[in-house]
């Protein structure tokens, strides 16, 4: 037996099934049959907003969890999402079901290429069944606050004092590089690479070989071209901001 409830208003409905065995003495056979129409599924989310925020440079922050359900029983859903620009806002997984969270979470790749400034997009999950939720995400990004410089020492001695052309030297301060520590890189040439997580640091405009750099350090050779030069400016640029 099967029961079809399309087109029926909530409540409860009533039914029999009557089988006749021919030449059996307790035919006919009666079945009561009830059937319950409970209320419409519908797809519940929690919250109904997310905010981020996210310094230029720095980590992407960390996943926010959209909880989904659904009155009336479980149901399927699907994950979709929007932005402008397009691709910082990702949600995983794709698709499931009802009780489930969705992890937003933003793209870091794409995330580097934003300016500063607010953003918006969509976290929108649909259900035949259950209709559809829509979630919105704001993306707030702010400008990369500039480099500190503290000190500066020779890396052997940790000691400060006057520079000299091929010196492995160290600099102190705060957001000087990347959260995550970077080191000594090539390039194509077969050289040290002068950039490291989008930092780099010049002696009268000419570019220092990196070995390390991180948000508090930053570990450097002096460049051969100051020779004979009795002062020179060192500048450090993080993300642009001297």
């Amino acid at each position: 037996m099967t029961a079809n409830g399309a087109g029926l208003n909530q409540g409860s409905y009533s039914g029999v099934v009557t089988l006749v065995i021919p030449g059996a003495a307790n035919t006919p056979i009666n079945v009561s049959v009830t059937l319950n129409v409970g209320p419409p599924q519908s797809l519940t989310v929690a919250p109904t907003s997310l905010s981020f925020t996210y310094a230029a440079g720095s980590s992407a922050p960390a996943a926010q969890n959209i909880q989904v359900a659904s009155t009336g029983g479980s149901v399927p859903f699907t994950v979709s999402t929007a932005s402008a620009p397009s691709g910082w806002l990702t949600a995983t997984p794709a698709s499931g079901n009802t009780n489930a969270a969705v992890a937003v979470n933003l793209a870091p790749s794409v995330l580097s290429t934003l300016g500063a400034g607010n953003y918006t997009g969509t976290v929108t999950i649909s259900s035949t069944t259950g209709g559809t939720q829509t979630v919105n995400v704001n993306l707030t990004v702010t400008a990369p606050p500039p480099p500190a410089f503290t000190t500066l020492v020779n890396s052997a001695s940790n000691t400060p004092g006057a520079v000299s052309p091929g010196e492995i030297i160290t600099i102190y301060g705060s957001n000087l590089g990347p959260a995550t520590a970077m080191g000594l890189q090539l390039t194509g040439a077969g050289l040290v690479a002068t950039t490291l997580g989008n930092t780099q640091v010049t002696f009268d405009n000419i570019p220092a070989p990196l070995i390390y750099v991180s948000a508090t350090q930053i570990n450097a050779i002096v460049p051969y071209e100051i020779a004979g030069r009795v002062n020179t400016n060192v500048v450090i640029t993080r993300n642009g901001v001297l």
